[in-house]
């Protein structure tokens, strides 16, 4: 069972998002299987929108994905933040090339050289990435290890 807190509350979130499909209605579920009221998920067509009904305070809180909300939340003038605590169900992001790519072992390598140097505690910093989206050069996929 995850927390609870979100549980009767009005939670923006962007039509058509992962947070939209599955997340939200999954919480909502666990909400109403626990004896608690339902979410009030309110949709908008674009995370704007969503971040402007939370600045404005039609709604409780937003969902979507961890690194664009801090920044957003930075350019709305700290208006909003993330919420403490871990992140709920985190979902790998990927950089995509044609199957057979010339590239894929190049960028792999460069991508776990950038990792393992002082520039991707700079560029983090630089853009509030938080701790929890951060990888290790380890986590970066092998290039062996892609099929057809």
């Amino acid at each position: 069972m995850t927390d609870q807190s979100v549980c009767g509350k009005k939670v923006a979130v962007q039509m058509g998002t992962l947070q939209a499909l599955t997340q939200l209605p999954d919480l909502s579920a666990e909400c109403e299987e626990a004896g608690k009221p339902e979410i009030d998920v309110h949709m908008y067509p674009t995370q704007s929108d969503a971040n402007l009904a939370l600045t404005a305070g039609r709604v409780d809180g937003t969902c979507a994905d961890s690194i664009s909300l801090t920044y957003q939340g930075l350019l709305a003038n700290n208006e909003f933040e993330l919420a403490p605590g871990p992140e709920y169900d985190p979902q790998p992001t990927a950089i995509a090339l044609p199957k057979g790519s010339a590239l894929t072992a190049p960028v792999a390598e460069a991508a776990k050289q950038v990792i393992d140097s002082p520039v991707y505690d700079q560029i983090n910093a630089k853009w509030h990435i938080p701790d929890s989206a951060k990888i290790s050069p380890e986590e970066v996929l092998d290039h062996s290890a892609i099929t057809d």
